[in-house]
């Protein structure tokens, strides 16, 4: 029971933790490089130009992960949507069904009398 509890909690999660894991790992590392890379003696003035495109890719990173966050939502939103129209469809029509068509007769050629 816990496993299966476990195993539908993680379902399909692996691609977002990746994709979420990935994203604000570089983040951090743009971050890092920004703020330290100032305080390396060989390389820190030559990067004085790079260090502004380093914050602006970090918070383009962050607006495409906010983006992600976004449609990730709404389409989970979606299939709740399509699972309720889907669930009454198949309601309606079984009952439909149930209710025109009678239980089928006893078939004549198989009576243990033949």
């Amino acid at each position: 029971m816990i496993a299966y509890f476990v195993q539908h909690a993680l379902a399909g999660s692996w691609s977002l933790i990746w994709h979420w894991g990935l994203g604000i790992g570089v983040i951090i590392l743009l971050i890092f490089a920004d703020v330290f890379s100032a305080s390396v003696p060989i390389i820190g003035p030559r990067l004085y130009k790079v260090r502004e495109w380093m914050t602006i890719a970090a918070i383009g990173i962050g607006l495409v992960l906010v983006g992600e966050w976004i449609g990730v939502h709404d389409m989970a939103k979606r299939c709740k949507a399509e699972t309720v129209v889907v669930d009454h469809f198949i309601t309606k029509t079984i009952t439909k069904i149930v209710k025109e068509k009678p239980a089928p007769s006893a078939d004549p050629y198989n009576s243990p009398n033949n």
